[in-house]
């Protein structure tokens, strides 16, 4: 027995040297399920590490935002240790723990997955789609690296922060988080766009530089029209400028309900900061951003002033008055000549119109190679062969990139959960005004900001955090059914009194 165990170590140890890093996935599998097995086993507790878990969110939330991902640690014969997937692992591992250990944790858990049945069908569905996507992949280890890391960065991520979210006062924690990430952000563009050049590019420690051309490609300064494009922590301006128009829904409800003056013209000041950056982006993905975040969450915020207050004008003047202002702004954007620039493109933009124009033309035909499940995960662009300027194998819109992945079925799985999630936001936070539901409203406005980026944008930088958004919205829904519940009781508590009696 001891001699053969020894040797399956010996032939395990000499796979480890032999097989390509990429290999490596296969090779930490069985020590996977052990761990698996082990944490099945773990005994029952009433102090789960909650906590833990928690403290693991917020540093993997604030690495997300504020440490660029090539900035990795890199050990010969091994993948690189992103500081964010070792945050992620660490989240996940306390997720597991809890959900091991504690059987009020699993309770609650299940509390919340009921009360967002639909959508976690849809995610489920979806984890499903990209395993079998794997199939008809050319490079399936590659393709399984990429589930993998899906599984880590979306997957768990939500599970963990719709836990967290639905505890009090996390979700107004986690916003002010949001909008000091964002701010640095800003502080960070500013002195980038001063020294015209990644602030770190001549100053990084050499354990945690790669060798990897992409990320010289990353440090090196873009210029246009002779205006260096701001990128500070993310891969590219176009990124940073998504995000930051995801963030400005949150400012915009904070000048809307703050309760003092001060607090208002602090939202102010901090959303007129993020728009300075997201024009030192020079990225038409962030002004149409802040355009939709702008237009979209003044239009929900009338049409809830209006079924929450009968008595007062501002709701229904506002409601009313928004196809006038929309044509107002569509004309807006074809006639003033800057505008237009900014929204639609000019003559520096052409090649990248032309370009995303081409590769819808193209998707067509390589989408029916294989219509159902794709050609894998991140193998899209490949299938599609259309390359840049540069040389580079590349994809511009993520519409395209979803089908030519997943094909039709995980395309329309995908997009429907965030489509269902942004119409329960809107539900919820039109028909409850408890506090700790305040933050449903901009992060459904959000989402609706993200997926109007993703039209034009394939870059992931930010989808683990709508995930986070995901997690925000199903743990509104989850309280607000709460909520909803201990109404009806006390309706129905008189009624049982005078039938007693």
């Amino acid at each position: 027995m001891l001699s053969a165990l020894a040797v399956c170590m010996i032939a395990y140890g000499f796979m480890f040297s032999w097989l390509p890093p990429s290999f490596l996935l296969l090779l930490l599998t069985p020590i996977a399920l052990v761990a698996l097995v082990v944490i099945w086993a773990l005994p029952d507790t009433e102090r789960p590490p909650i906590r833990s878990m928690e403290w693991a969110f917020a540093c993997y939330f604030i690495s997300l935002i504020l440490w660029p991902y090539y900035l990795a640690i890199q050990i010969p014969g091994l993948p690189l240790l992103e500081l964010r997937r070792l945050f992620a692992g660490a989240m996940l591992f306390f997720l597991l723990v809890s959900l091991s250990t504690s059987r009020t944790f699993r309770q609650e858990m299940k509390e919340i997955v009921v009360a967002n049945r639909t959508f976690v069908t849809l995610l489920v569905s979806f984890v499903a789609v990209q395993v079998l996507s794997l199939i008809l992949a050319r490079e399936r280890m590659h393709g399984l690296m990429t589930v993998v890391k899906n599984q880590l960065g979306w997957t768990a991520v939500f599970f963990v922060s719709v836990y967290l979210f639905s505890q009090p006062g996390r979700m107004k924690r986690w916003a002010l988080t949001l909008v000091g990430l964002a701010l640095t952000l800003s502080v960070i563009g500013f002195f980038e766009y001063r020294n015209q050049g990644v602030l770190w590019a001549e100053h990084i420690p050499s354990f945690l530089r790669v060798n990897d051309p992409a990320m010289v490609n990353l440090l090196t300064a873009v210029f246009r029209e002779g205006r260096y494009r701001v990128v500070t922590t993310f891969s590219v301006s176009l990124s940073l400028a998504e995000f930051l128009a995801l963030v400005m829904p949150f400012l915009i409800h904070g000048v809307l309900t703050a309760k003092t003056p001060l607090v208002r013209l602090a939202c102010i000041a901090a959303d007129i900061a993020i728009f300075s950056t997201i024009l030192l982006t020079q990225a038409r993905v962030g002004i149409v951003g802040a355009i939709v975040a702008h237009s979209f969450y003044g239009l929900v915020w009338a049409v809830r002033r209006w079924r929450t207050q009968k008595g007062s004008l501002i709701g229904p003047a506002a409601t009313l008055a928004y196809p006038a202002l929309f044509v107002l702004l569509g004309v807006a954007v074809l006639s003033v000549g800057r505008l237009r620039v900014m929204t639609l493109g000019g003559g520096t933009h052409a090649a990248s119109t032309t370009g995303r124009l081409e590769q819808a033309a193209a998707t067509g035909p390589v989408l029916l190679r294989s219509p159902l499940f794709g050609h894998g995960p991140r193998q899209g662009a490949g299938a599609l062969g259309y390359t840049n300027p540069a040389g580079e194998v590349s994809i511009d819109s993520y519409l395209l990139a979803m089908l030519l992945d997943y094909g039709i079925v995980g395309f329309l799985l995908y997009y429907a959960m965030f489509i269902f999630m942004v119409i329960q936001a809107l539900r919820v936070g039109s028909r409850y005004a408890n506090p700790e539901l305040a933050y449903v409203m901009p992060a459904g406005v959000a989402l609706v900001v993200w997926l109007a980026s993703k039209v034009v944008l394939a870059q992931e930088d930010s989808t683990s955090f709508t995930y986070m958004l995901l997690g925000l919205v199903a743990a509104s829904v989850y309280l607000a059914r709460r909520i909803q519940a201990k109404q009806d009781a006390v309706a129905v508590a008189p009624q049982v009194v005078s039938r007693s009696r």
